[in-house]
């Protein structure tokens, strides 16, 4: 999941986002990949996490992470704020004979960027009309999210269980990038932070 920056300002501060990229798009991309792989459990964690584009904010605006599942699942999750233009959002399934490649959004969007943060412009590739930008617009997820959806009546297949799951391997991937190693689970929360990507942000001021 890679696209320009985030829309609003408050997705780059420490208090009130918790994390860069890895709190904003990296949750979905790694959700994504125990959904598709059956939610086991999390064997080991490692990221690496830096700051290339959006140097005047403090936050990390590209990841890449290596998680382990039980079973000897592998995933591997890559997410970043520094696309020049566009969104681009992309999964691959790999398995003995098999691959798949699902299409997961409906539409190729290119981002025309602004001075301003808020509201850059976006077109539609192969259109002559501009529109401004719209988190609720700008992309259409189908694969795996509309298949996904709970019957009237049935118990969700996303529950705050799975949310938990999800934050627990994101503090492990700051603590990952903050020691330069591989995390093992059970994960041994080191605690002393109020959000999660002070682990890392502390780890680069002592360098």
């Amino acid at each position: 999941m890679k696209h320009g920056g985030a829309y609003s300002p408050w997705f780059f501060t420490v208090e009130e986002a918790g994390g860069g990229i890895l709190m904003d798009m990296g949750c979905h991309a790694i959700e994504l990949c125990r959904w598709m792989l059956g939610k086991p459990q999390v064997v080991s964690v490692y990221a690496d996490v830096d700051r290339f584009v959006h140097n005047a904010q403090p936050l990390d605006d590209h990841v890449m992470m290596i998680v382990e599942f039980e079973g000897r699942k592998k995933a591997l999750v890559e997410s970043s704020w520094t696309r020049v233009a566009g969104w681009s959002f992309r999964a691959k399934c790999m398995a003995p004979r098999a691959l798949s490649t699902p299409k997961c959004i409906r539409r190729e969007w290119v981002c025309r960027p602004t001075p301003r943060t808020v509201g850059r412009s976006l077109r539609k590739v192969g259109a002559r009309r501009h529109g401004k930008a719209s988190s609720s617009t700008a992309i259409r997820p189908r694969w795996p999210i509309s298949s996904a959806r709970s019957a009237p009546g049935e118990p969700p297949l996303e529950t705050g269980e799975d949310g938990l799951a999800v934050l627990e391997i994101m503090i492990a991937g700051y603590q990952s990038a903050a020691t330069g190693r591989r995390i093992d689970f059970p994960f041994d929360d080191p605690g002393g932070y109020r959000s999660p990507v002070e682990l890392w942000l502390r780890a680069e001021a002592a360098r």
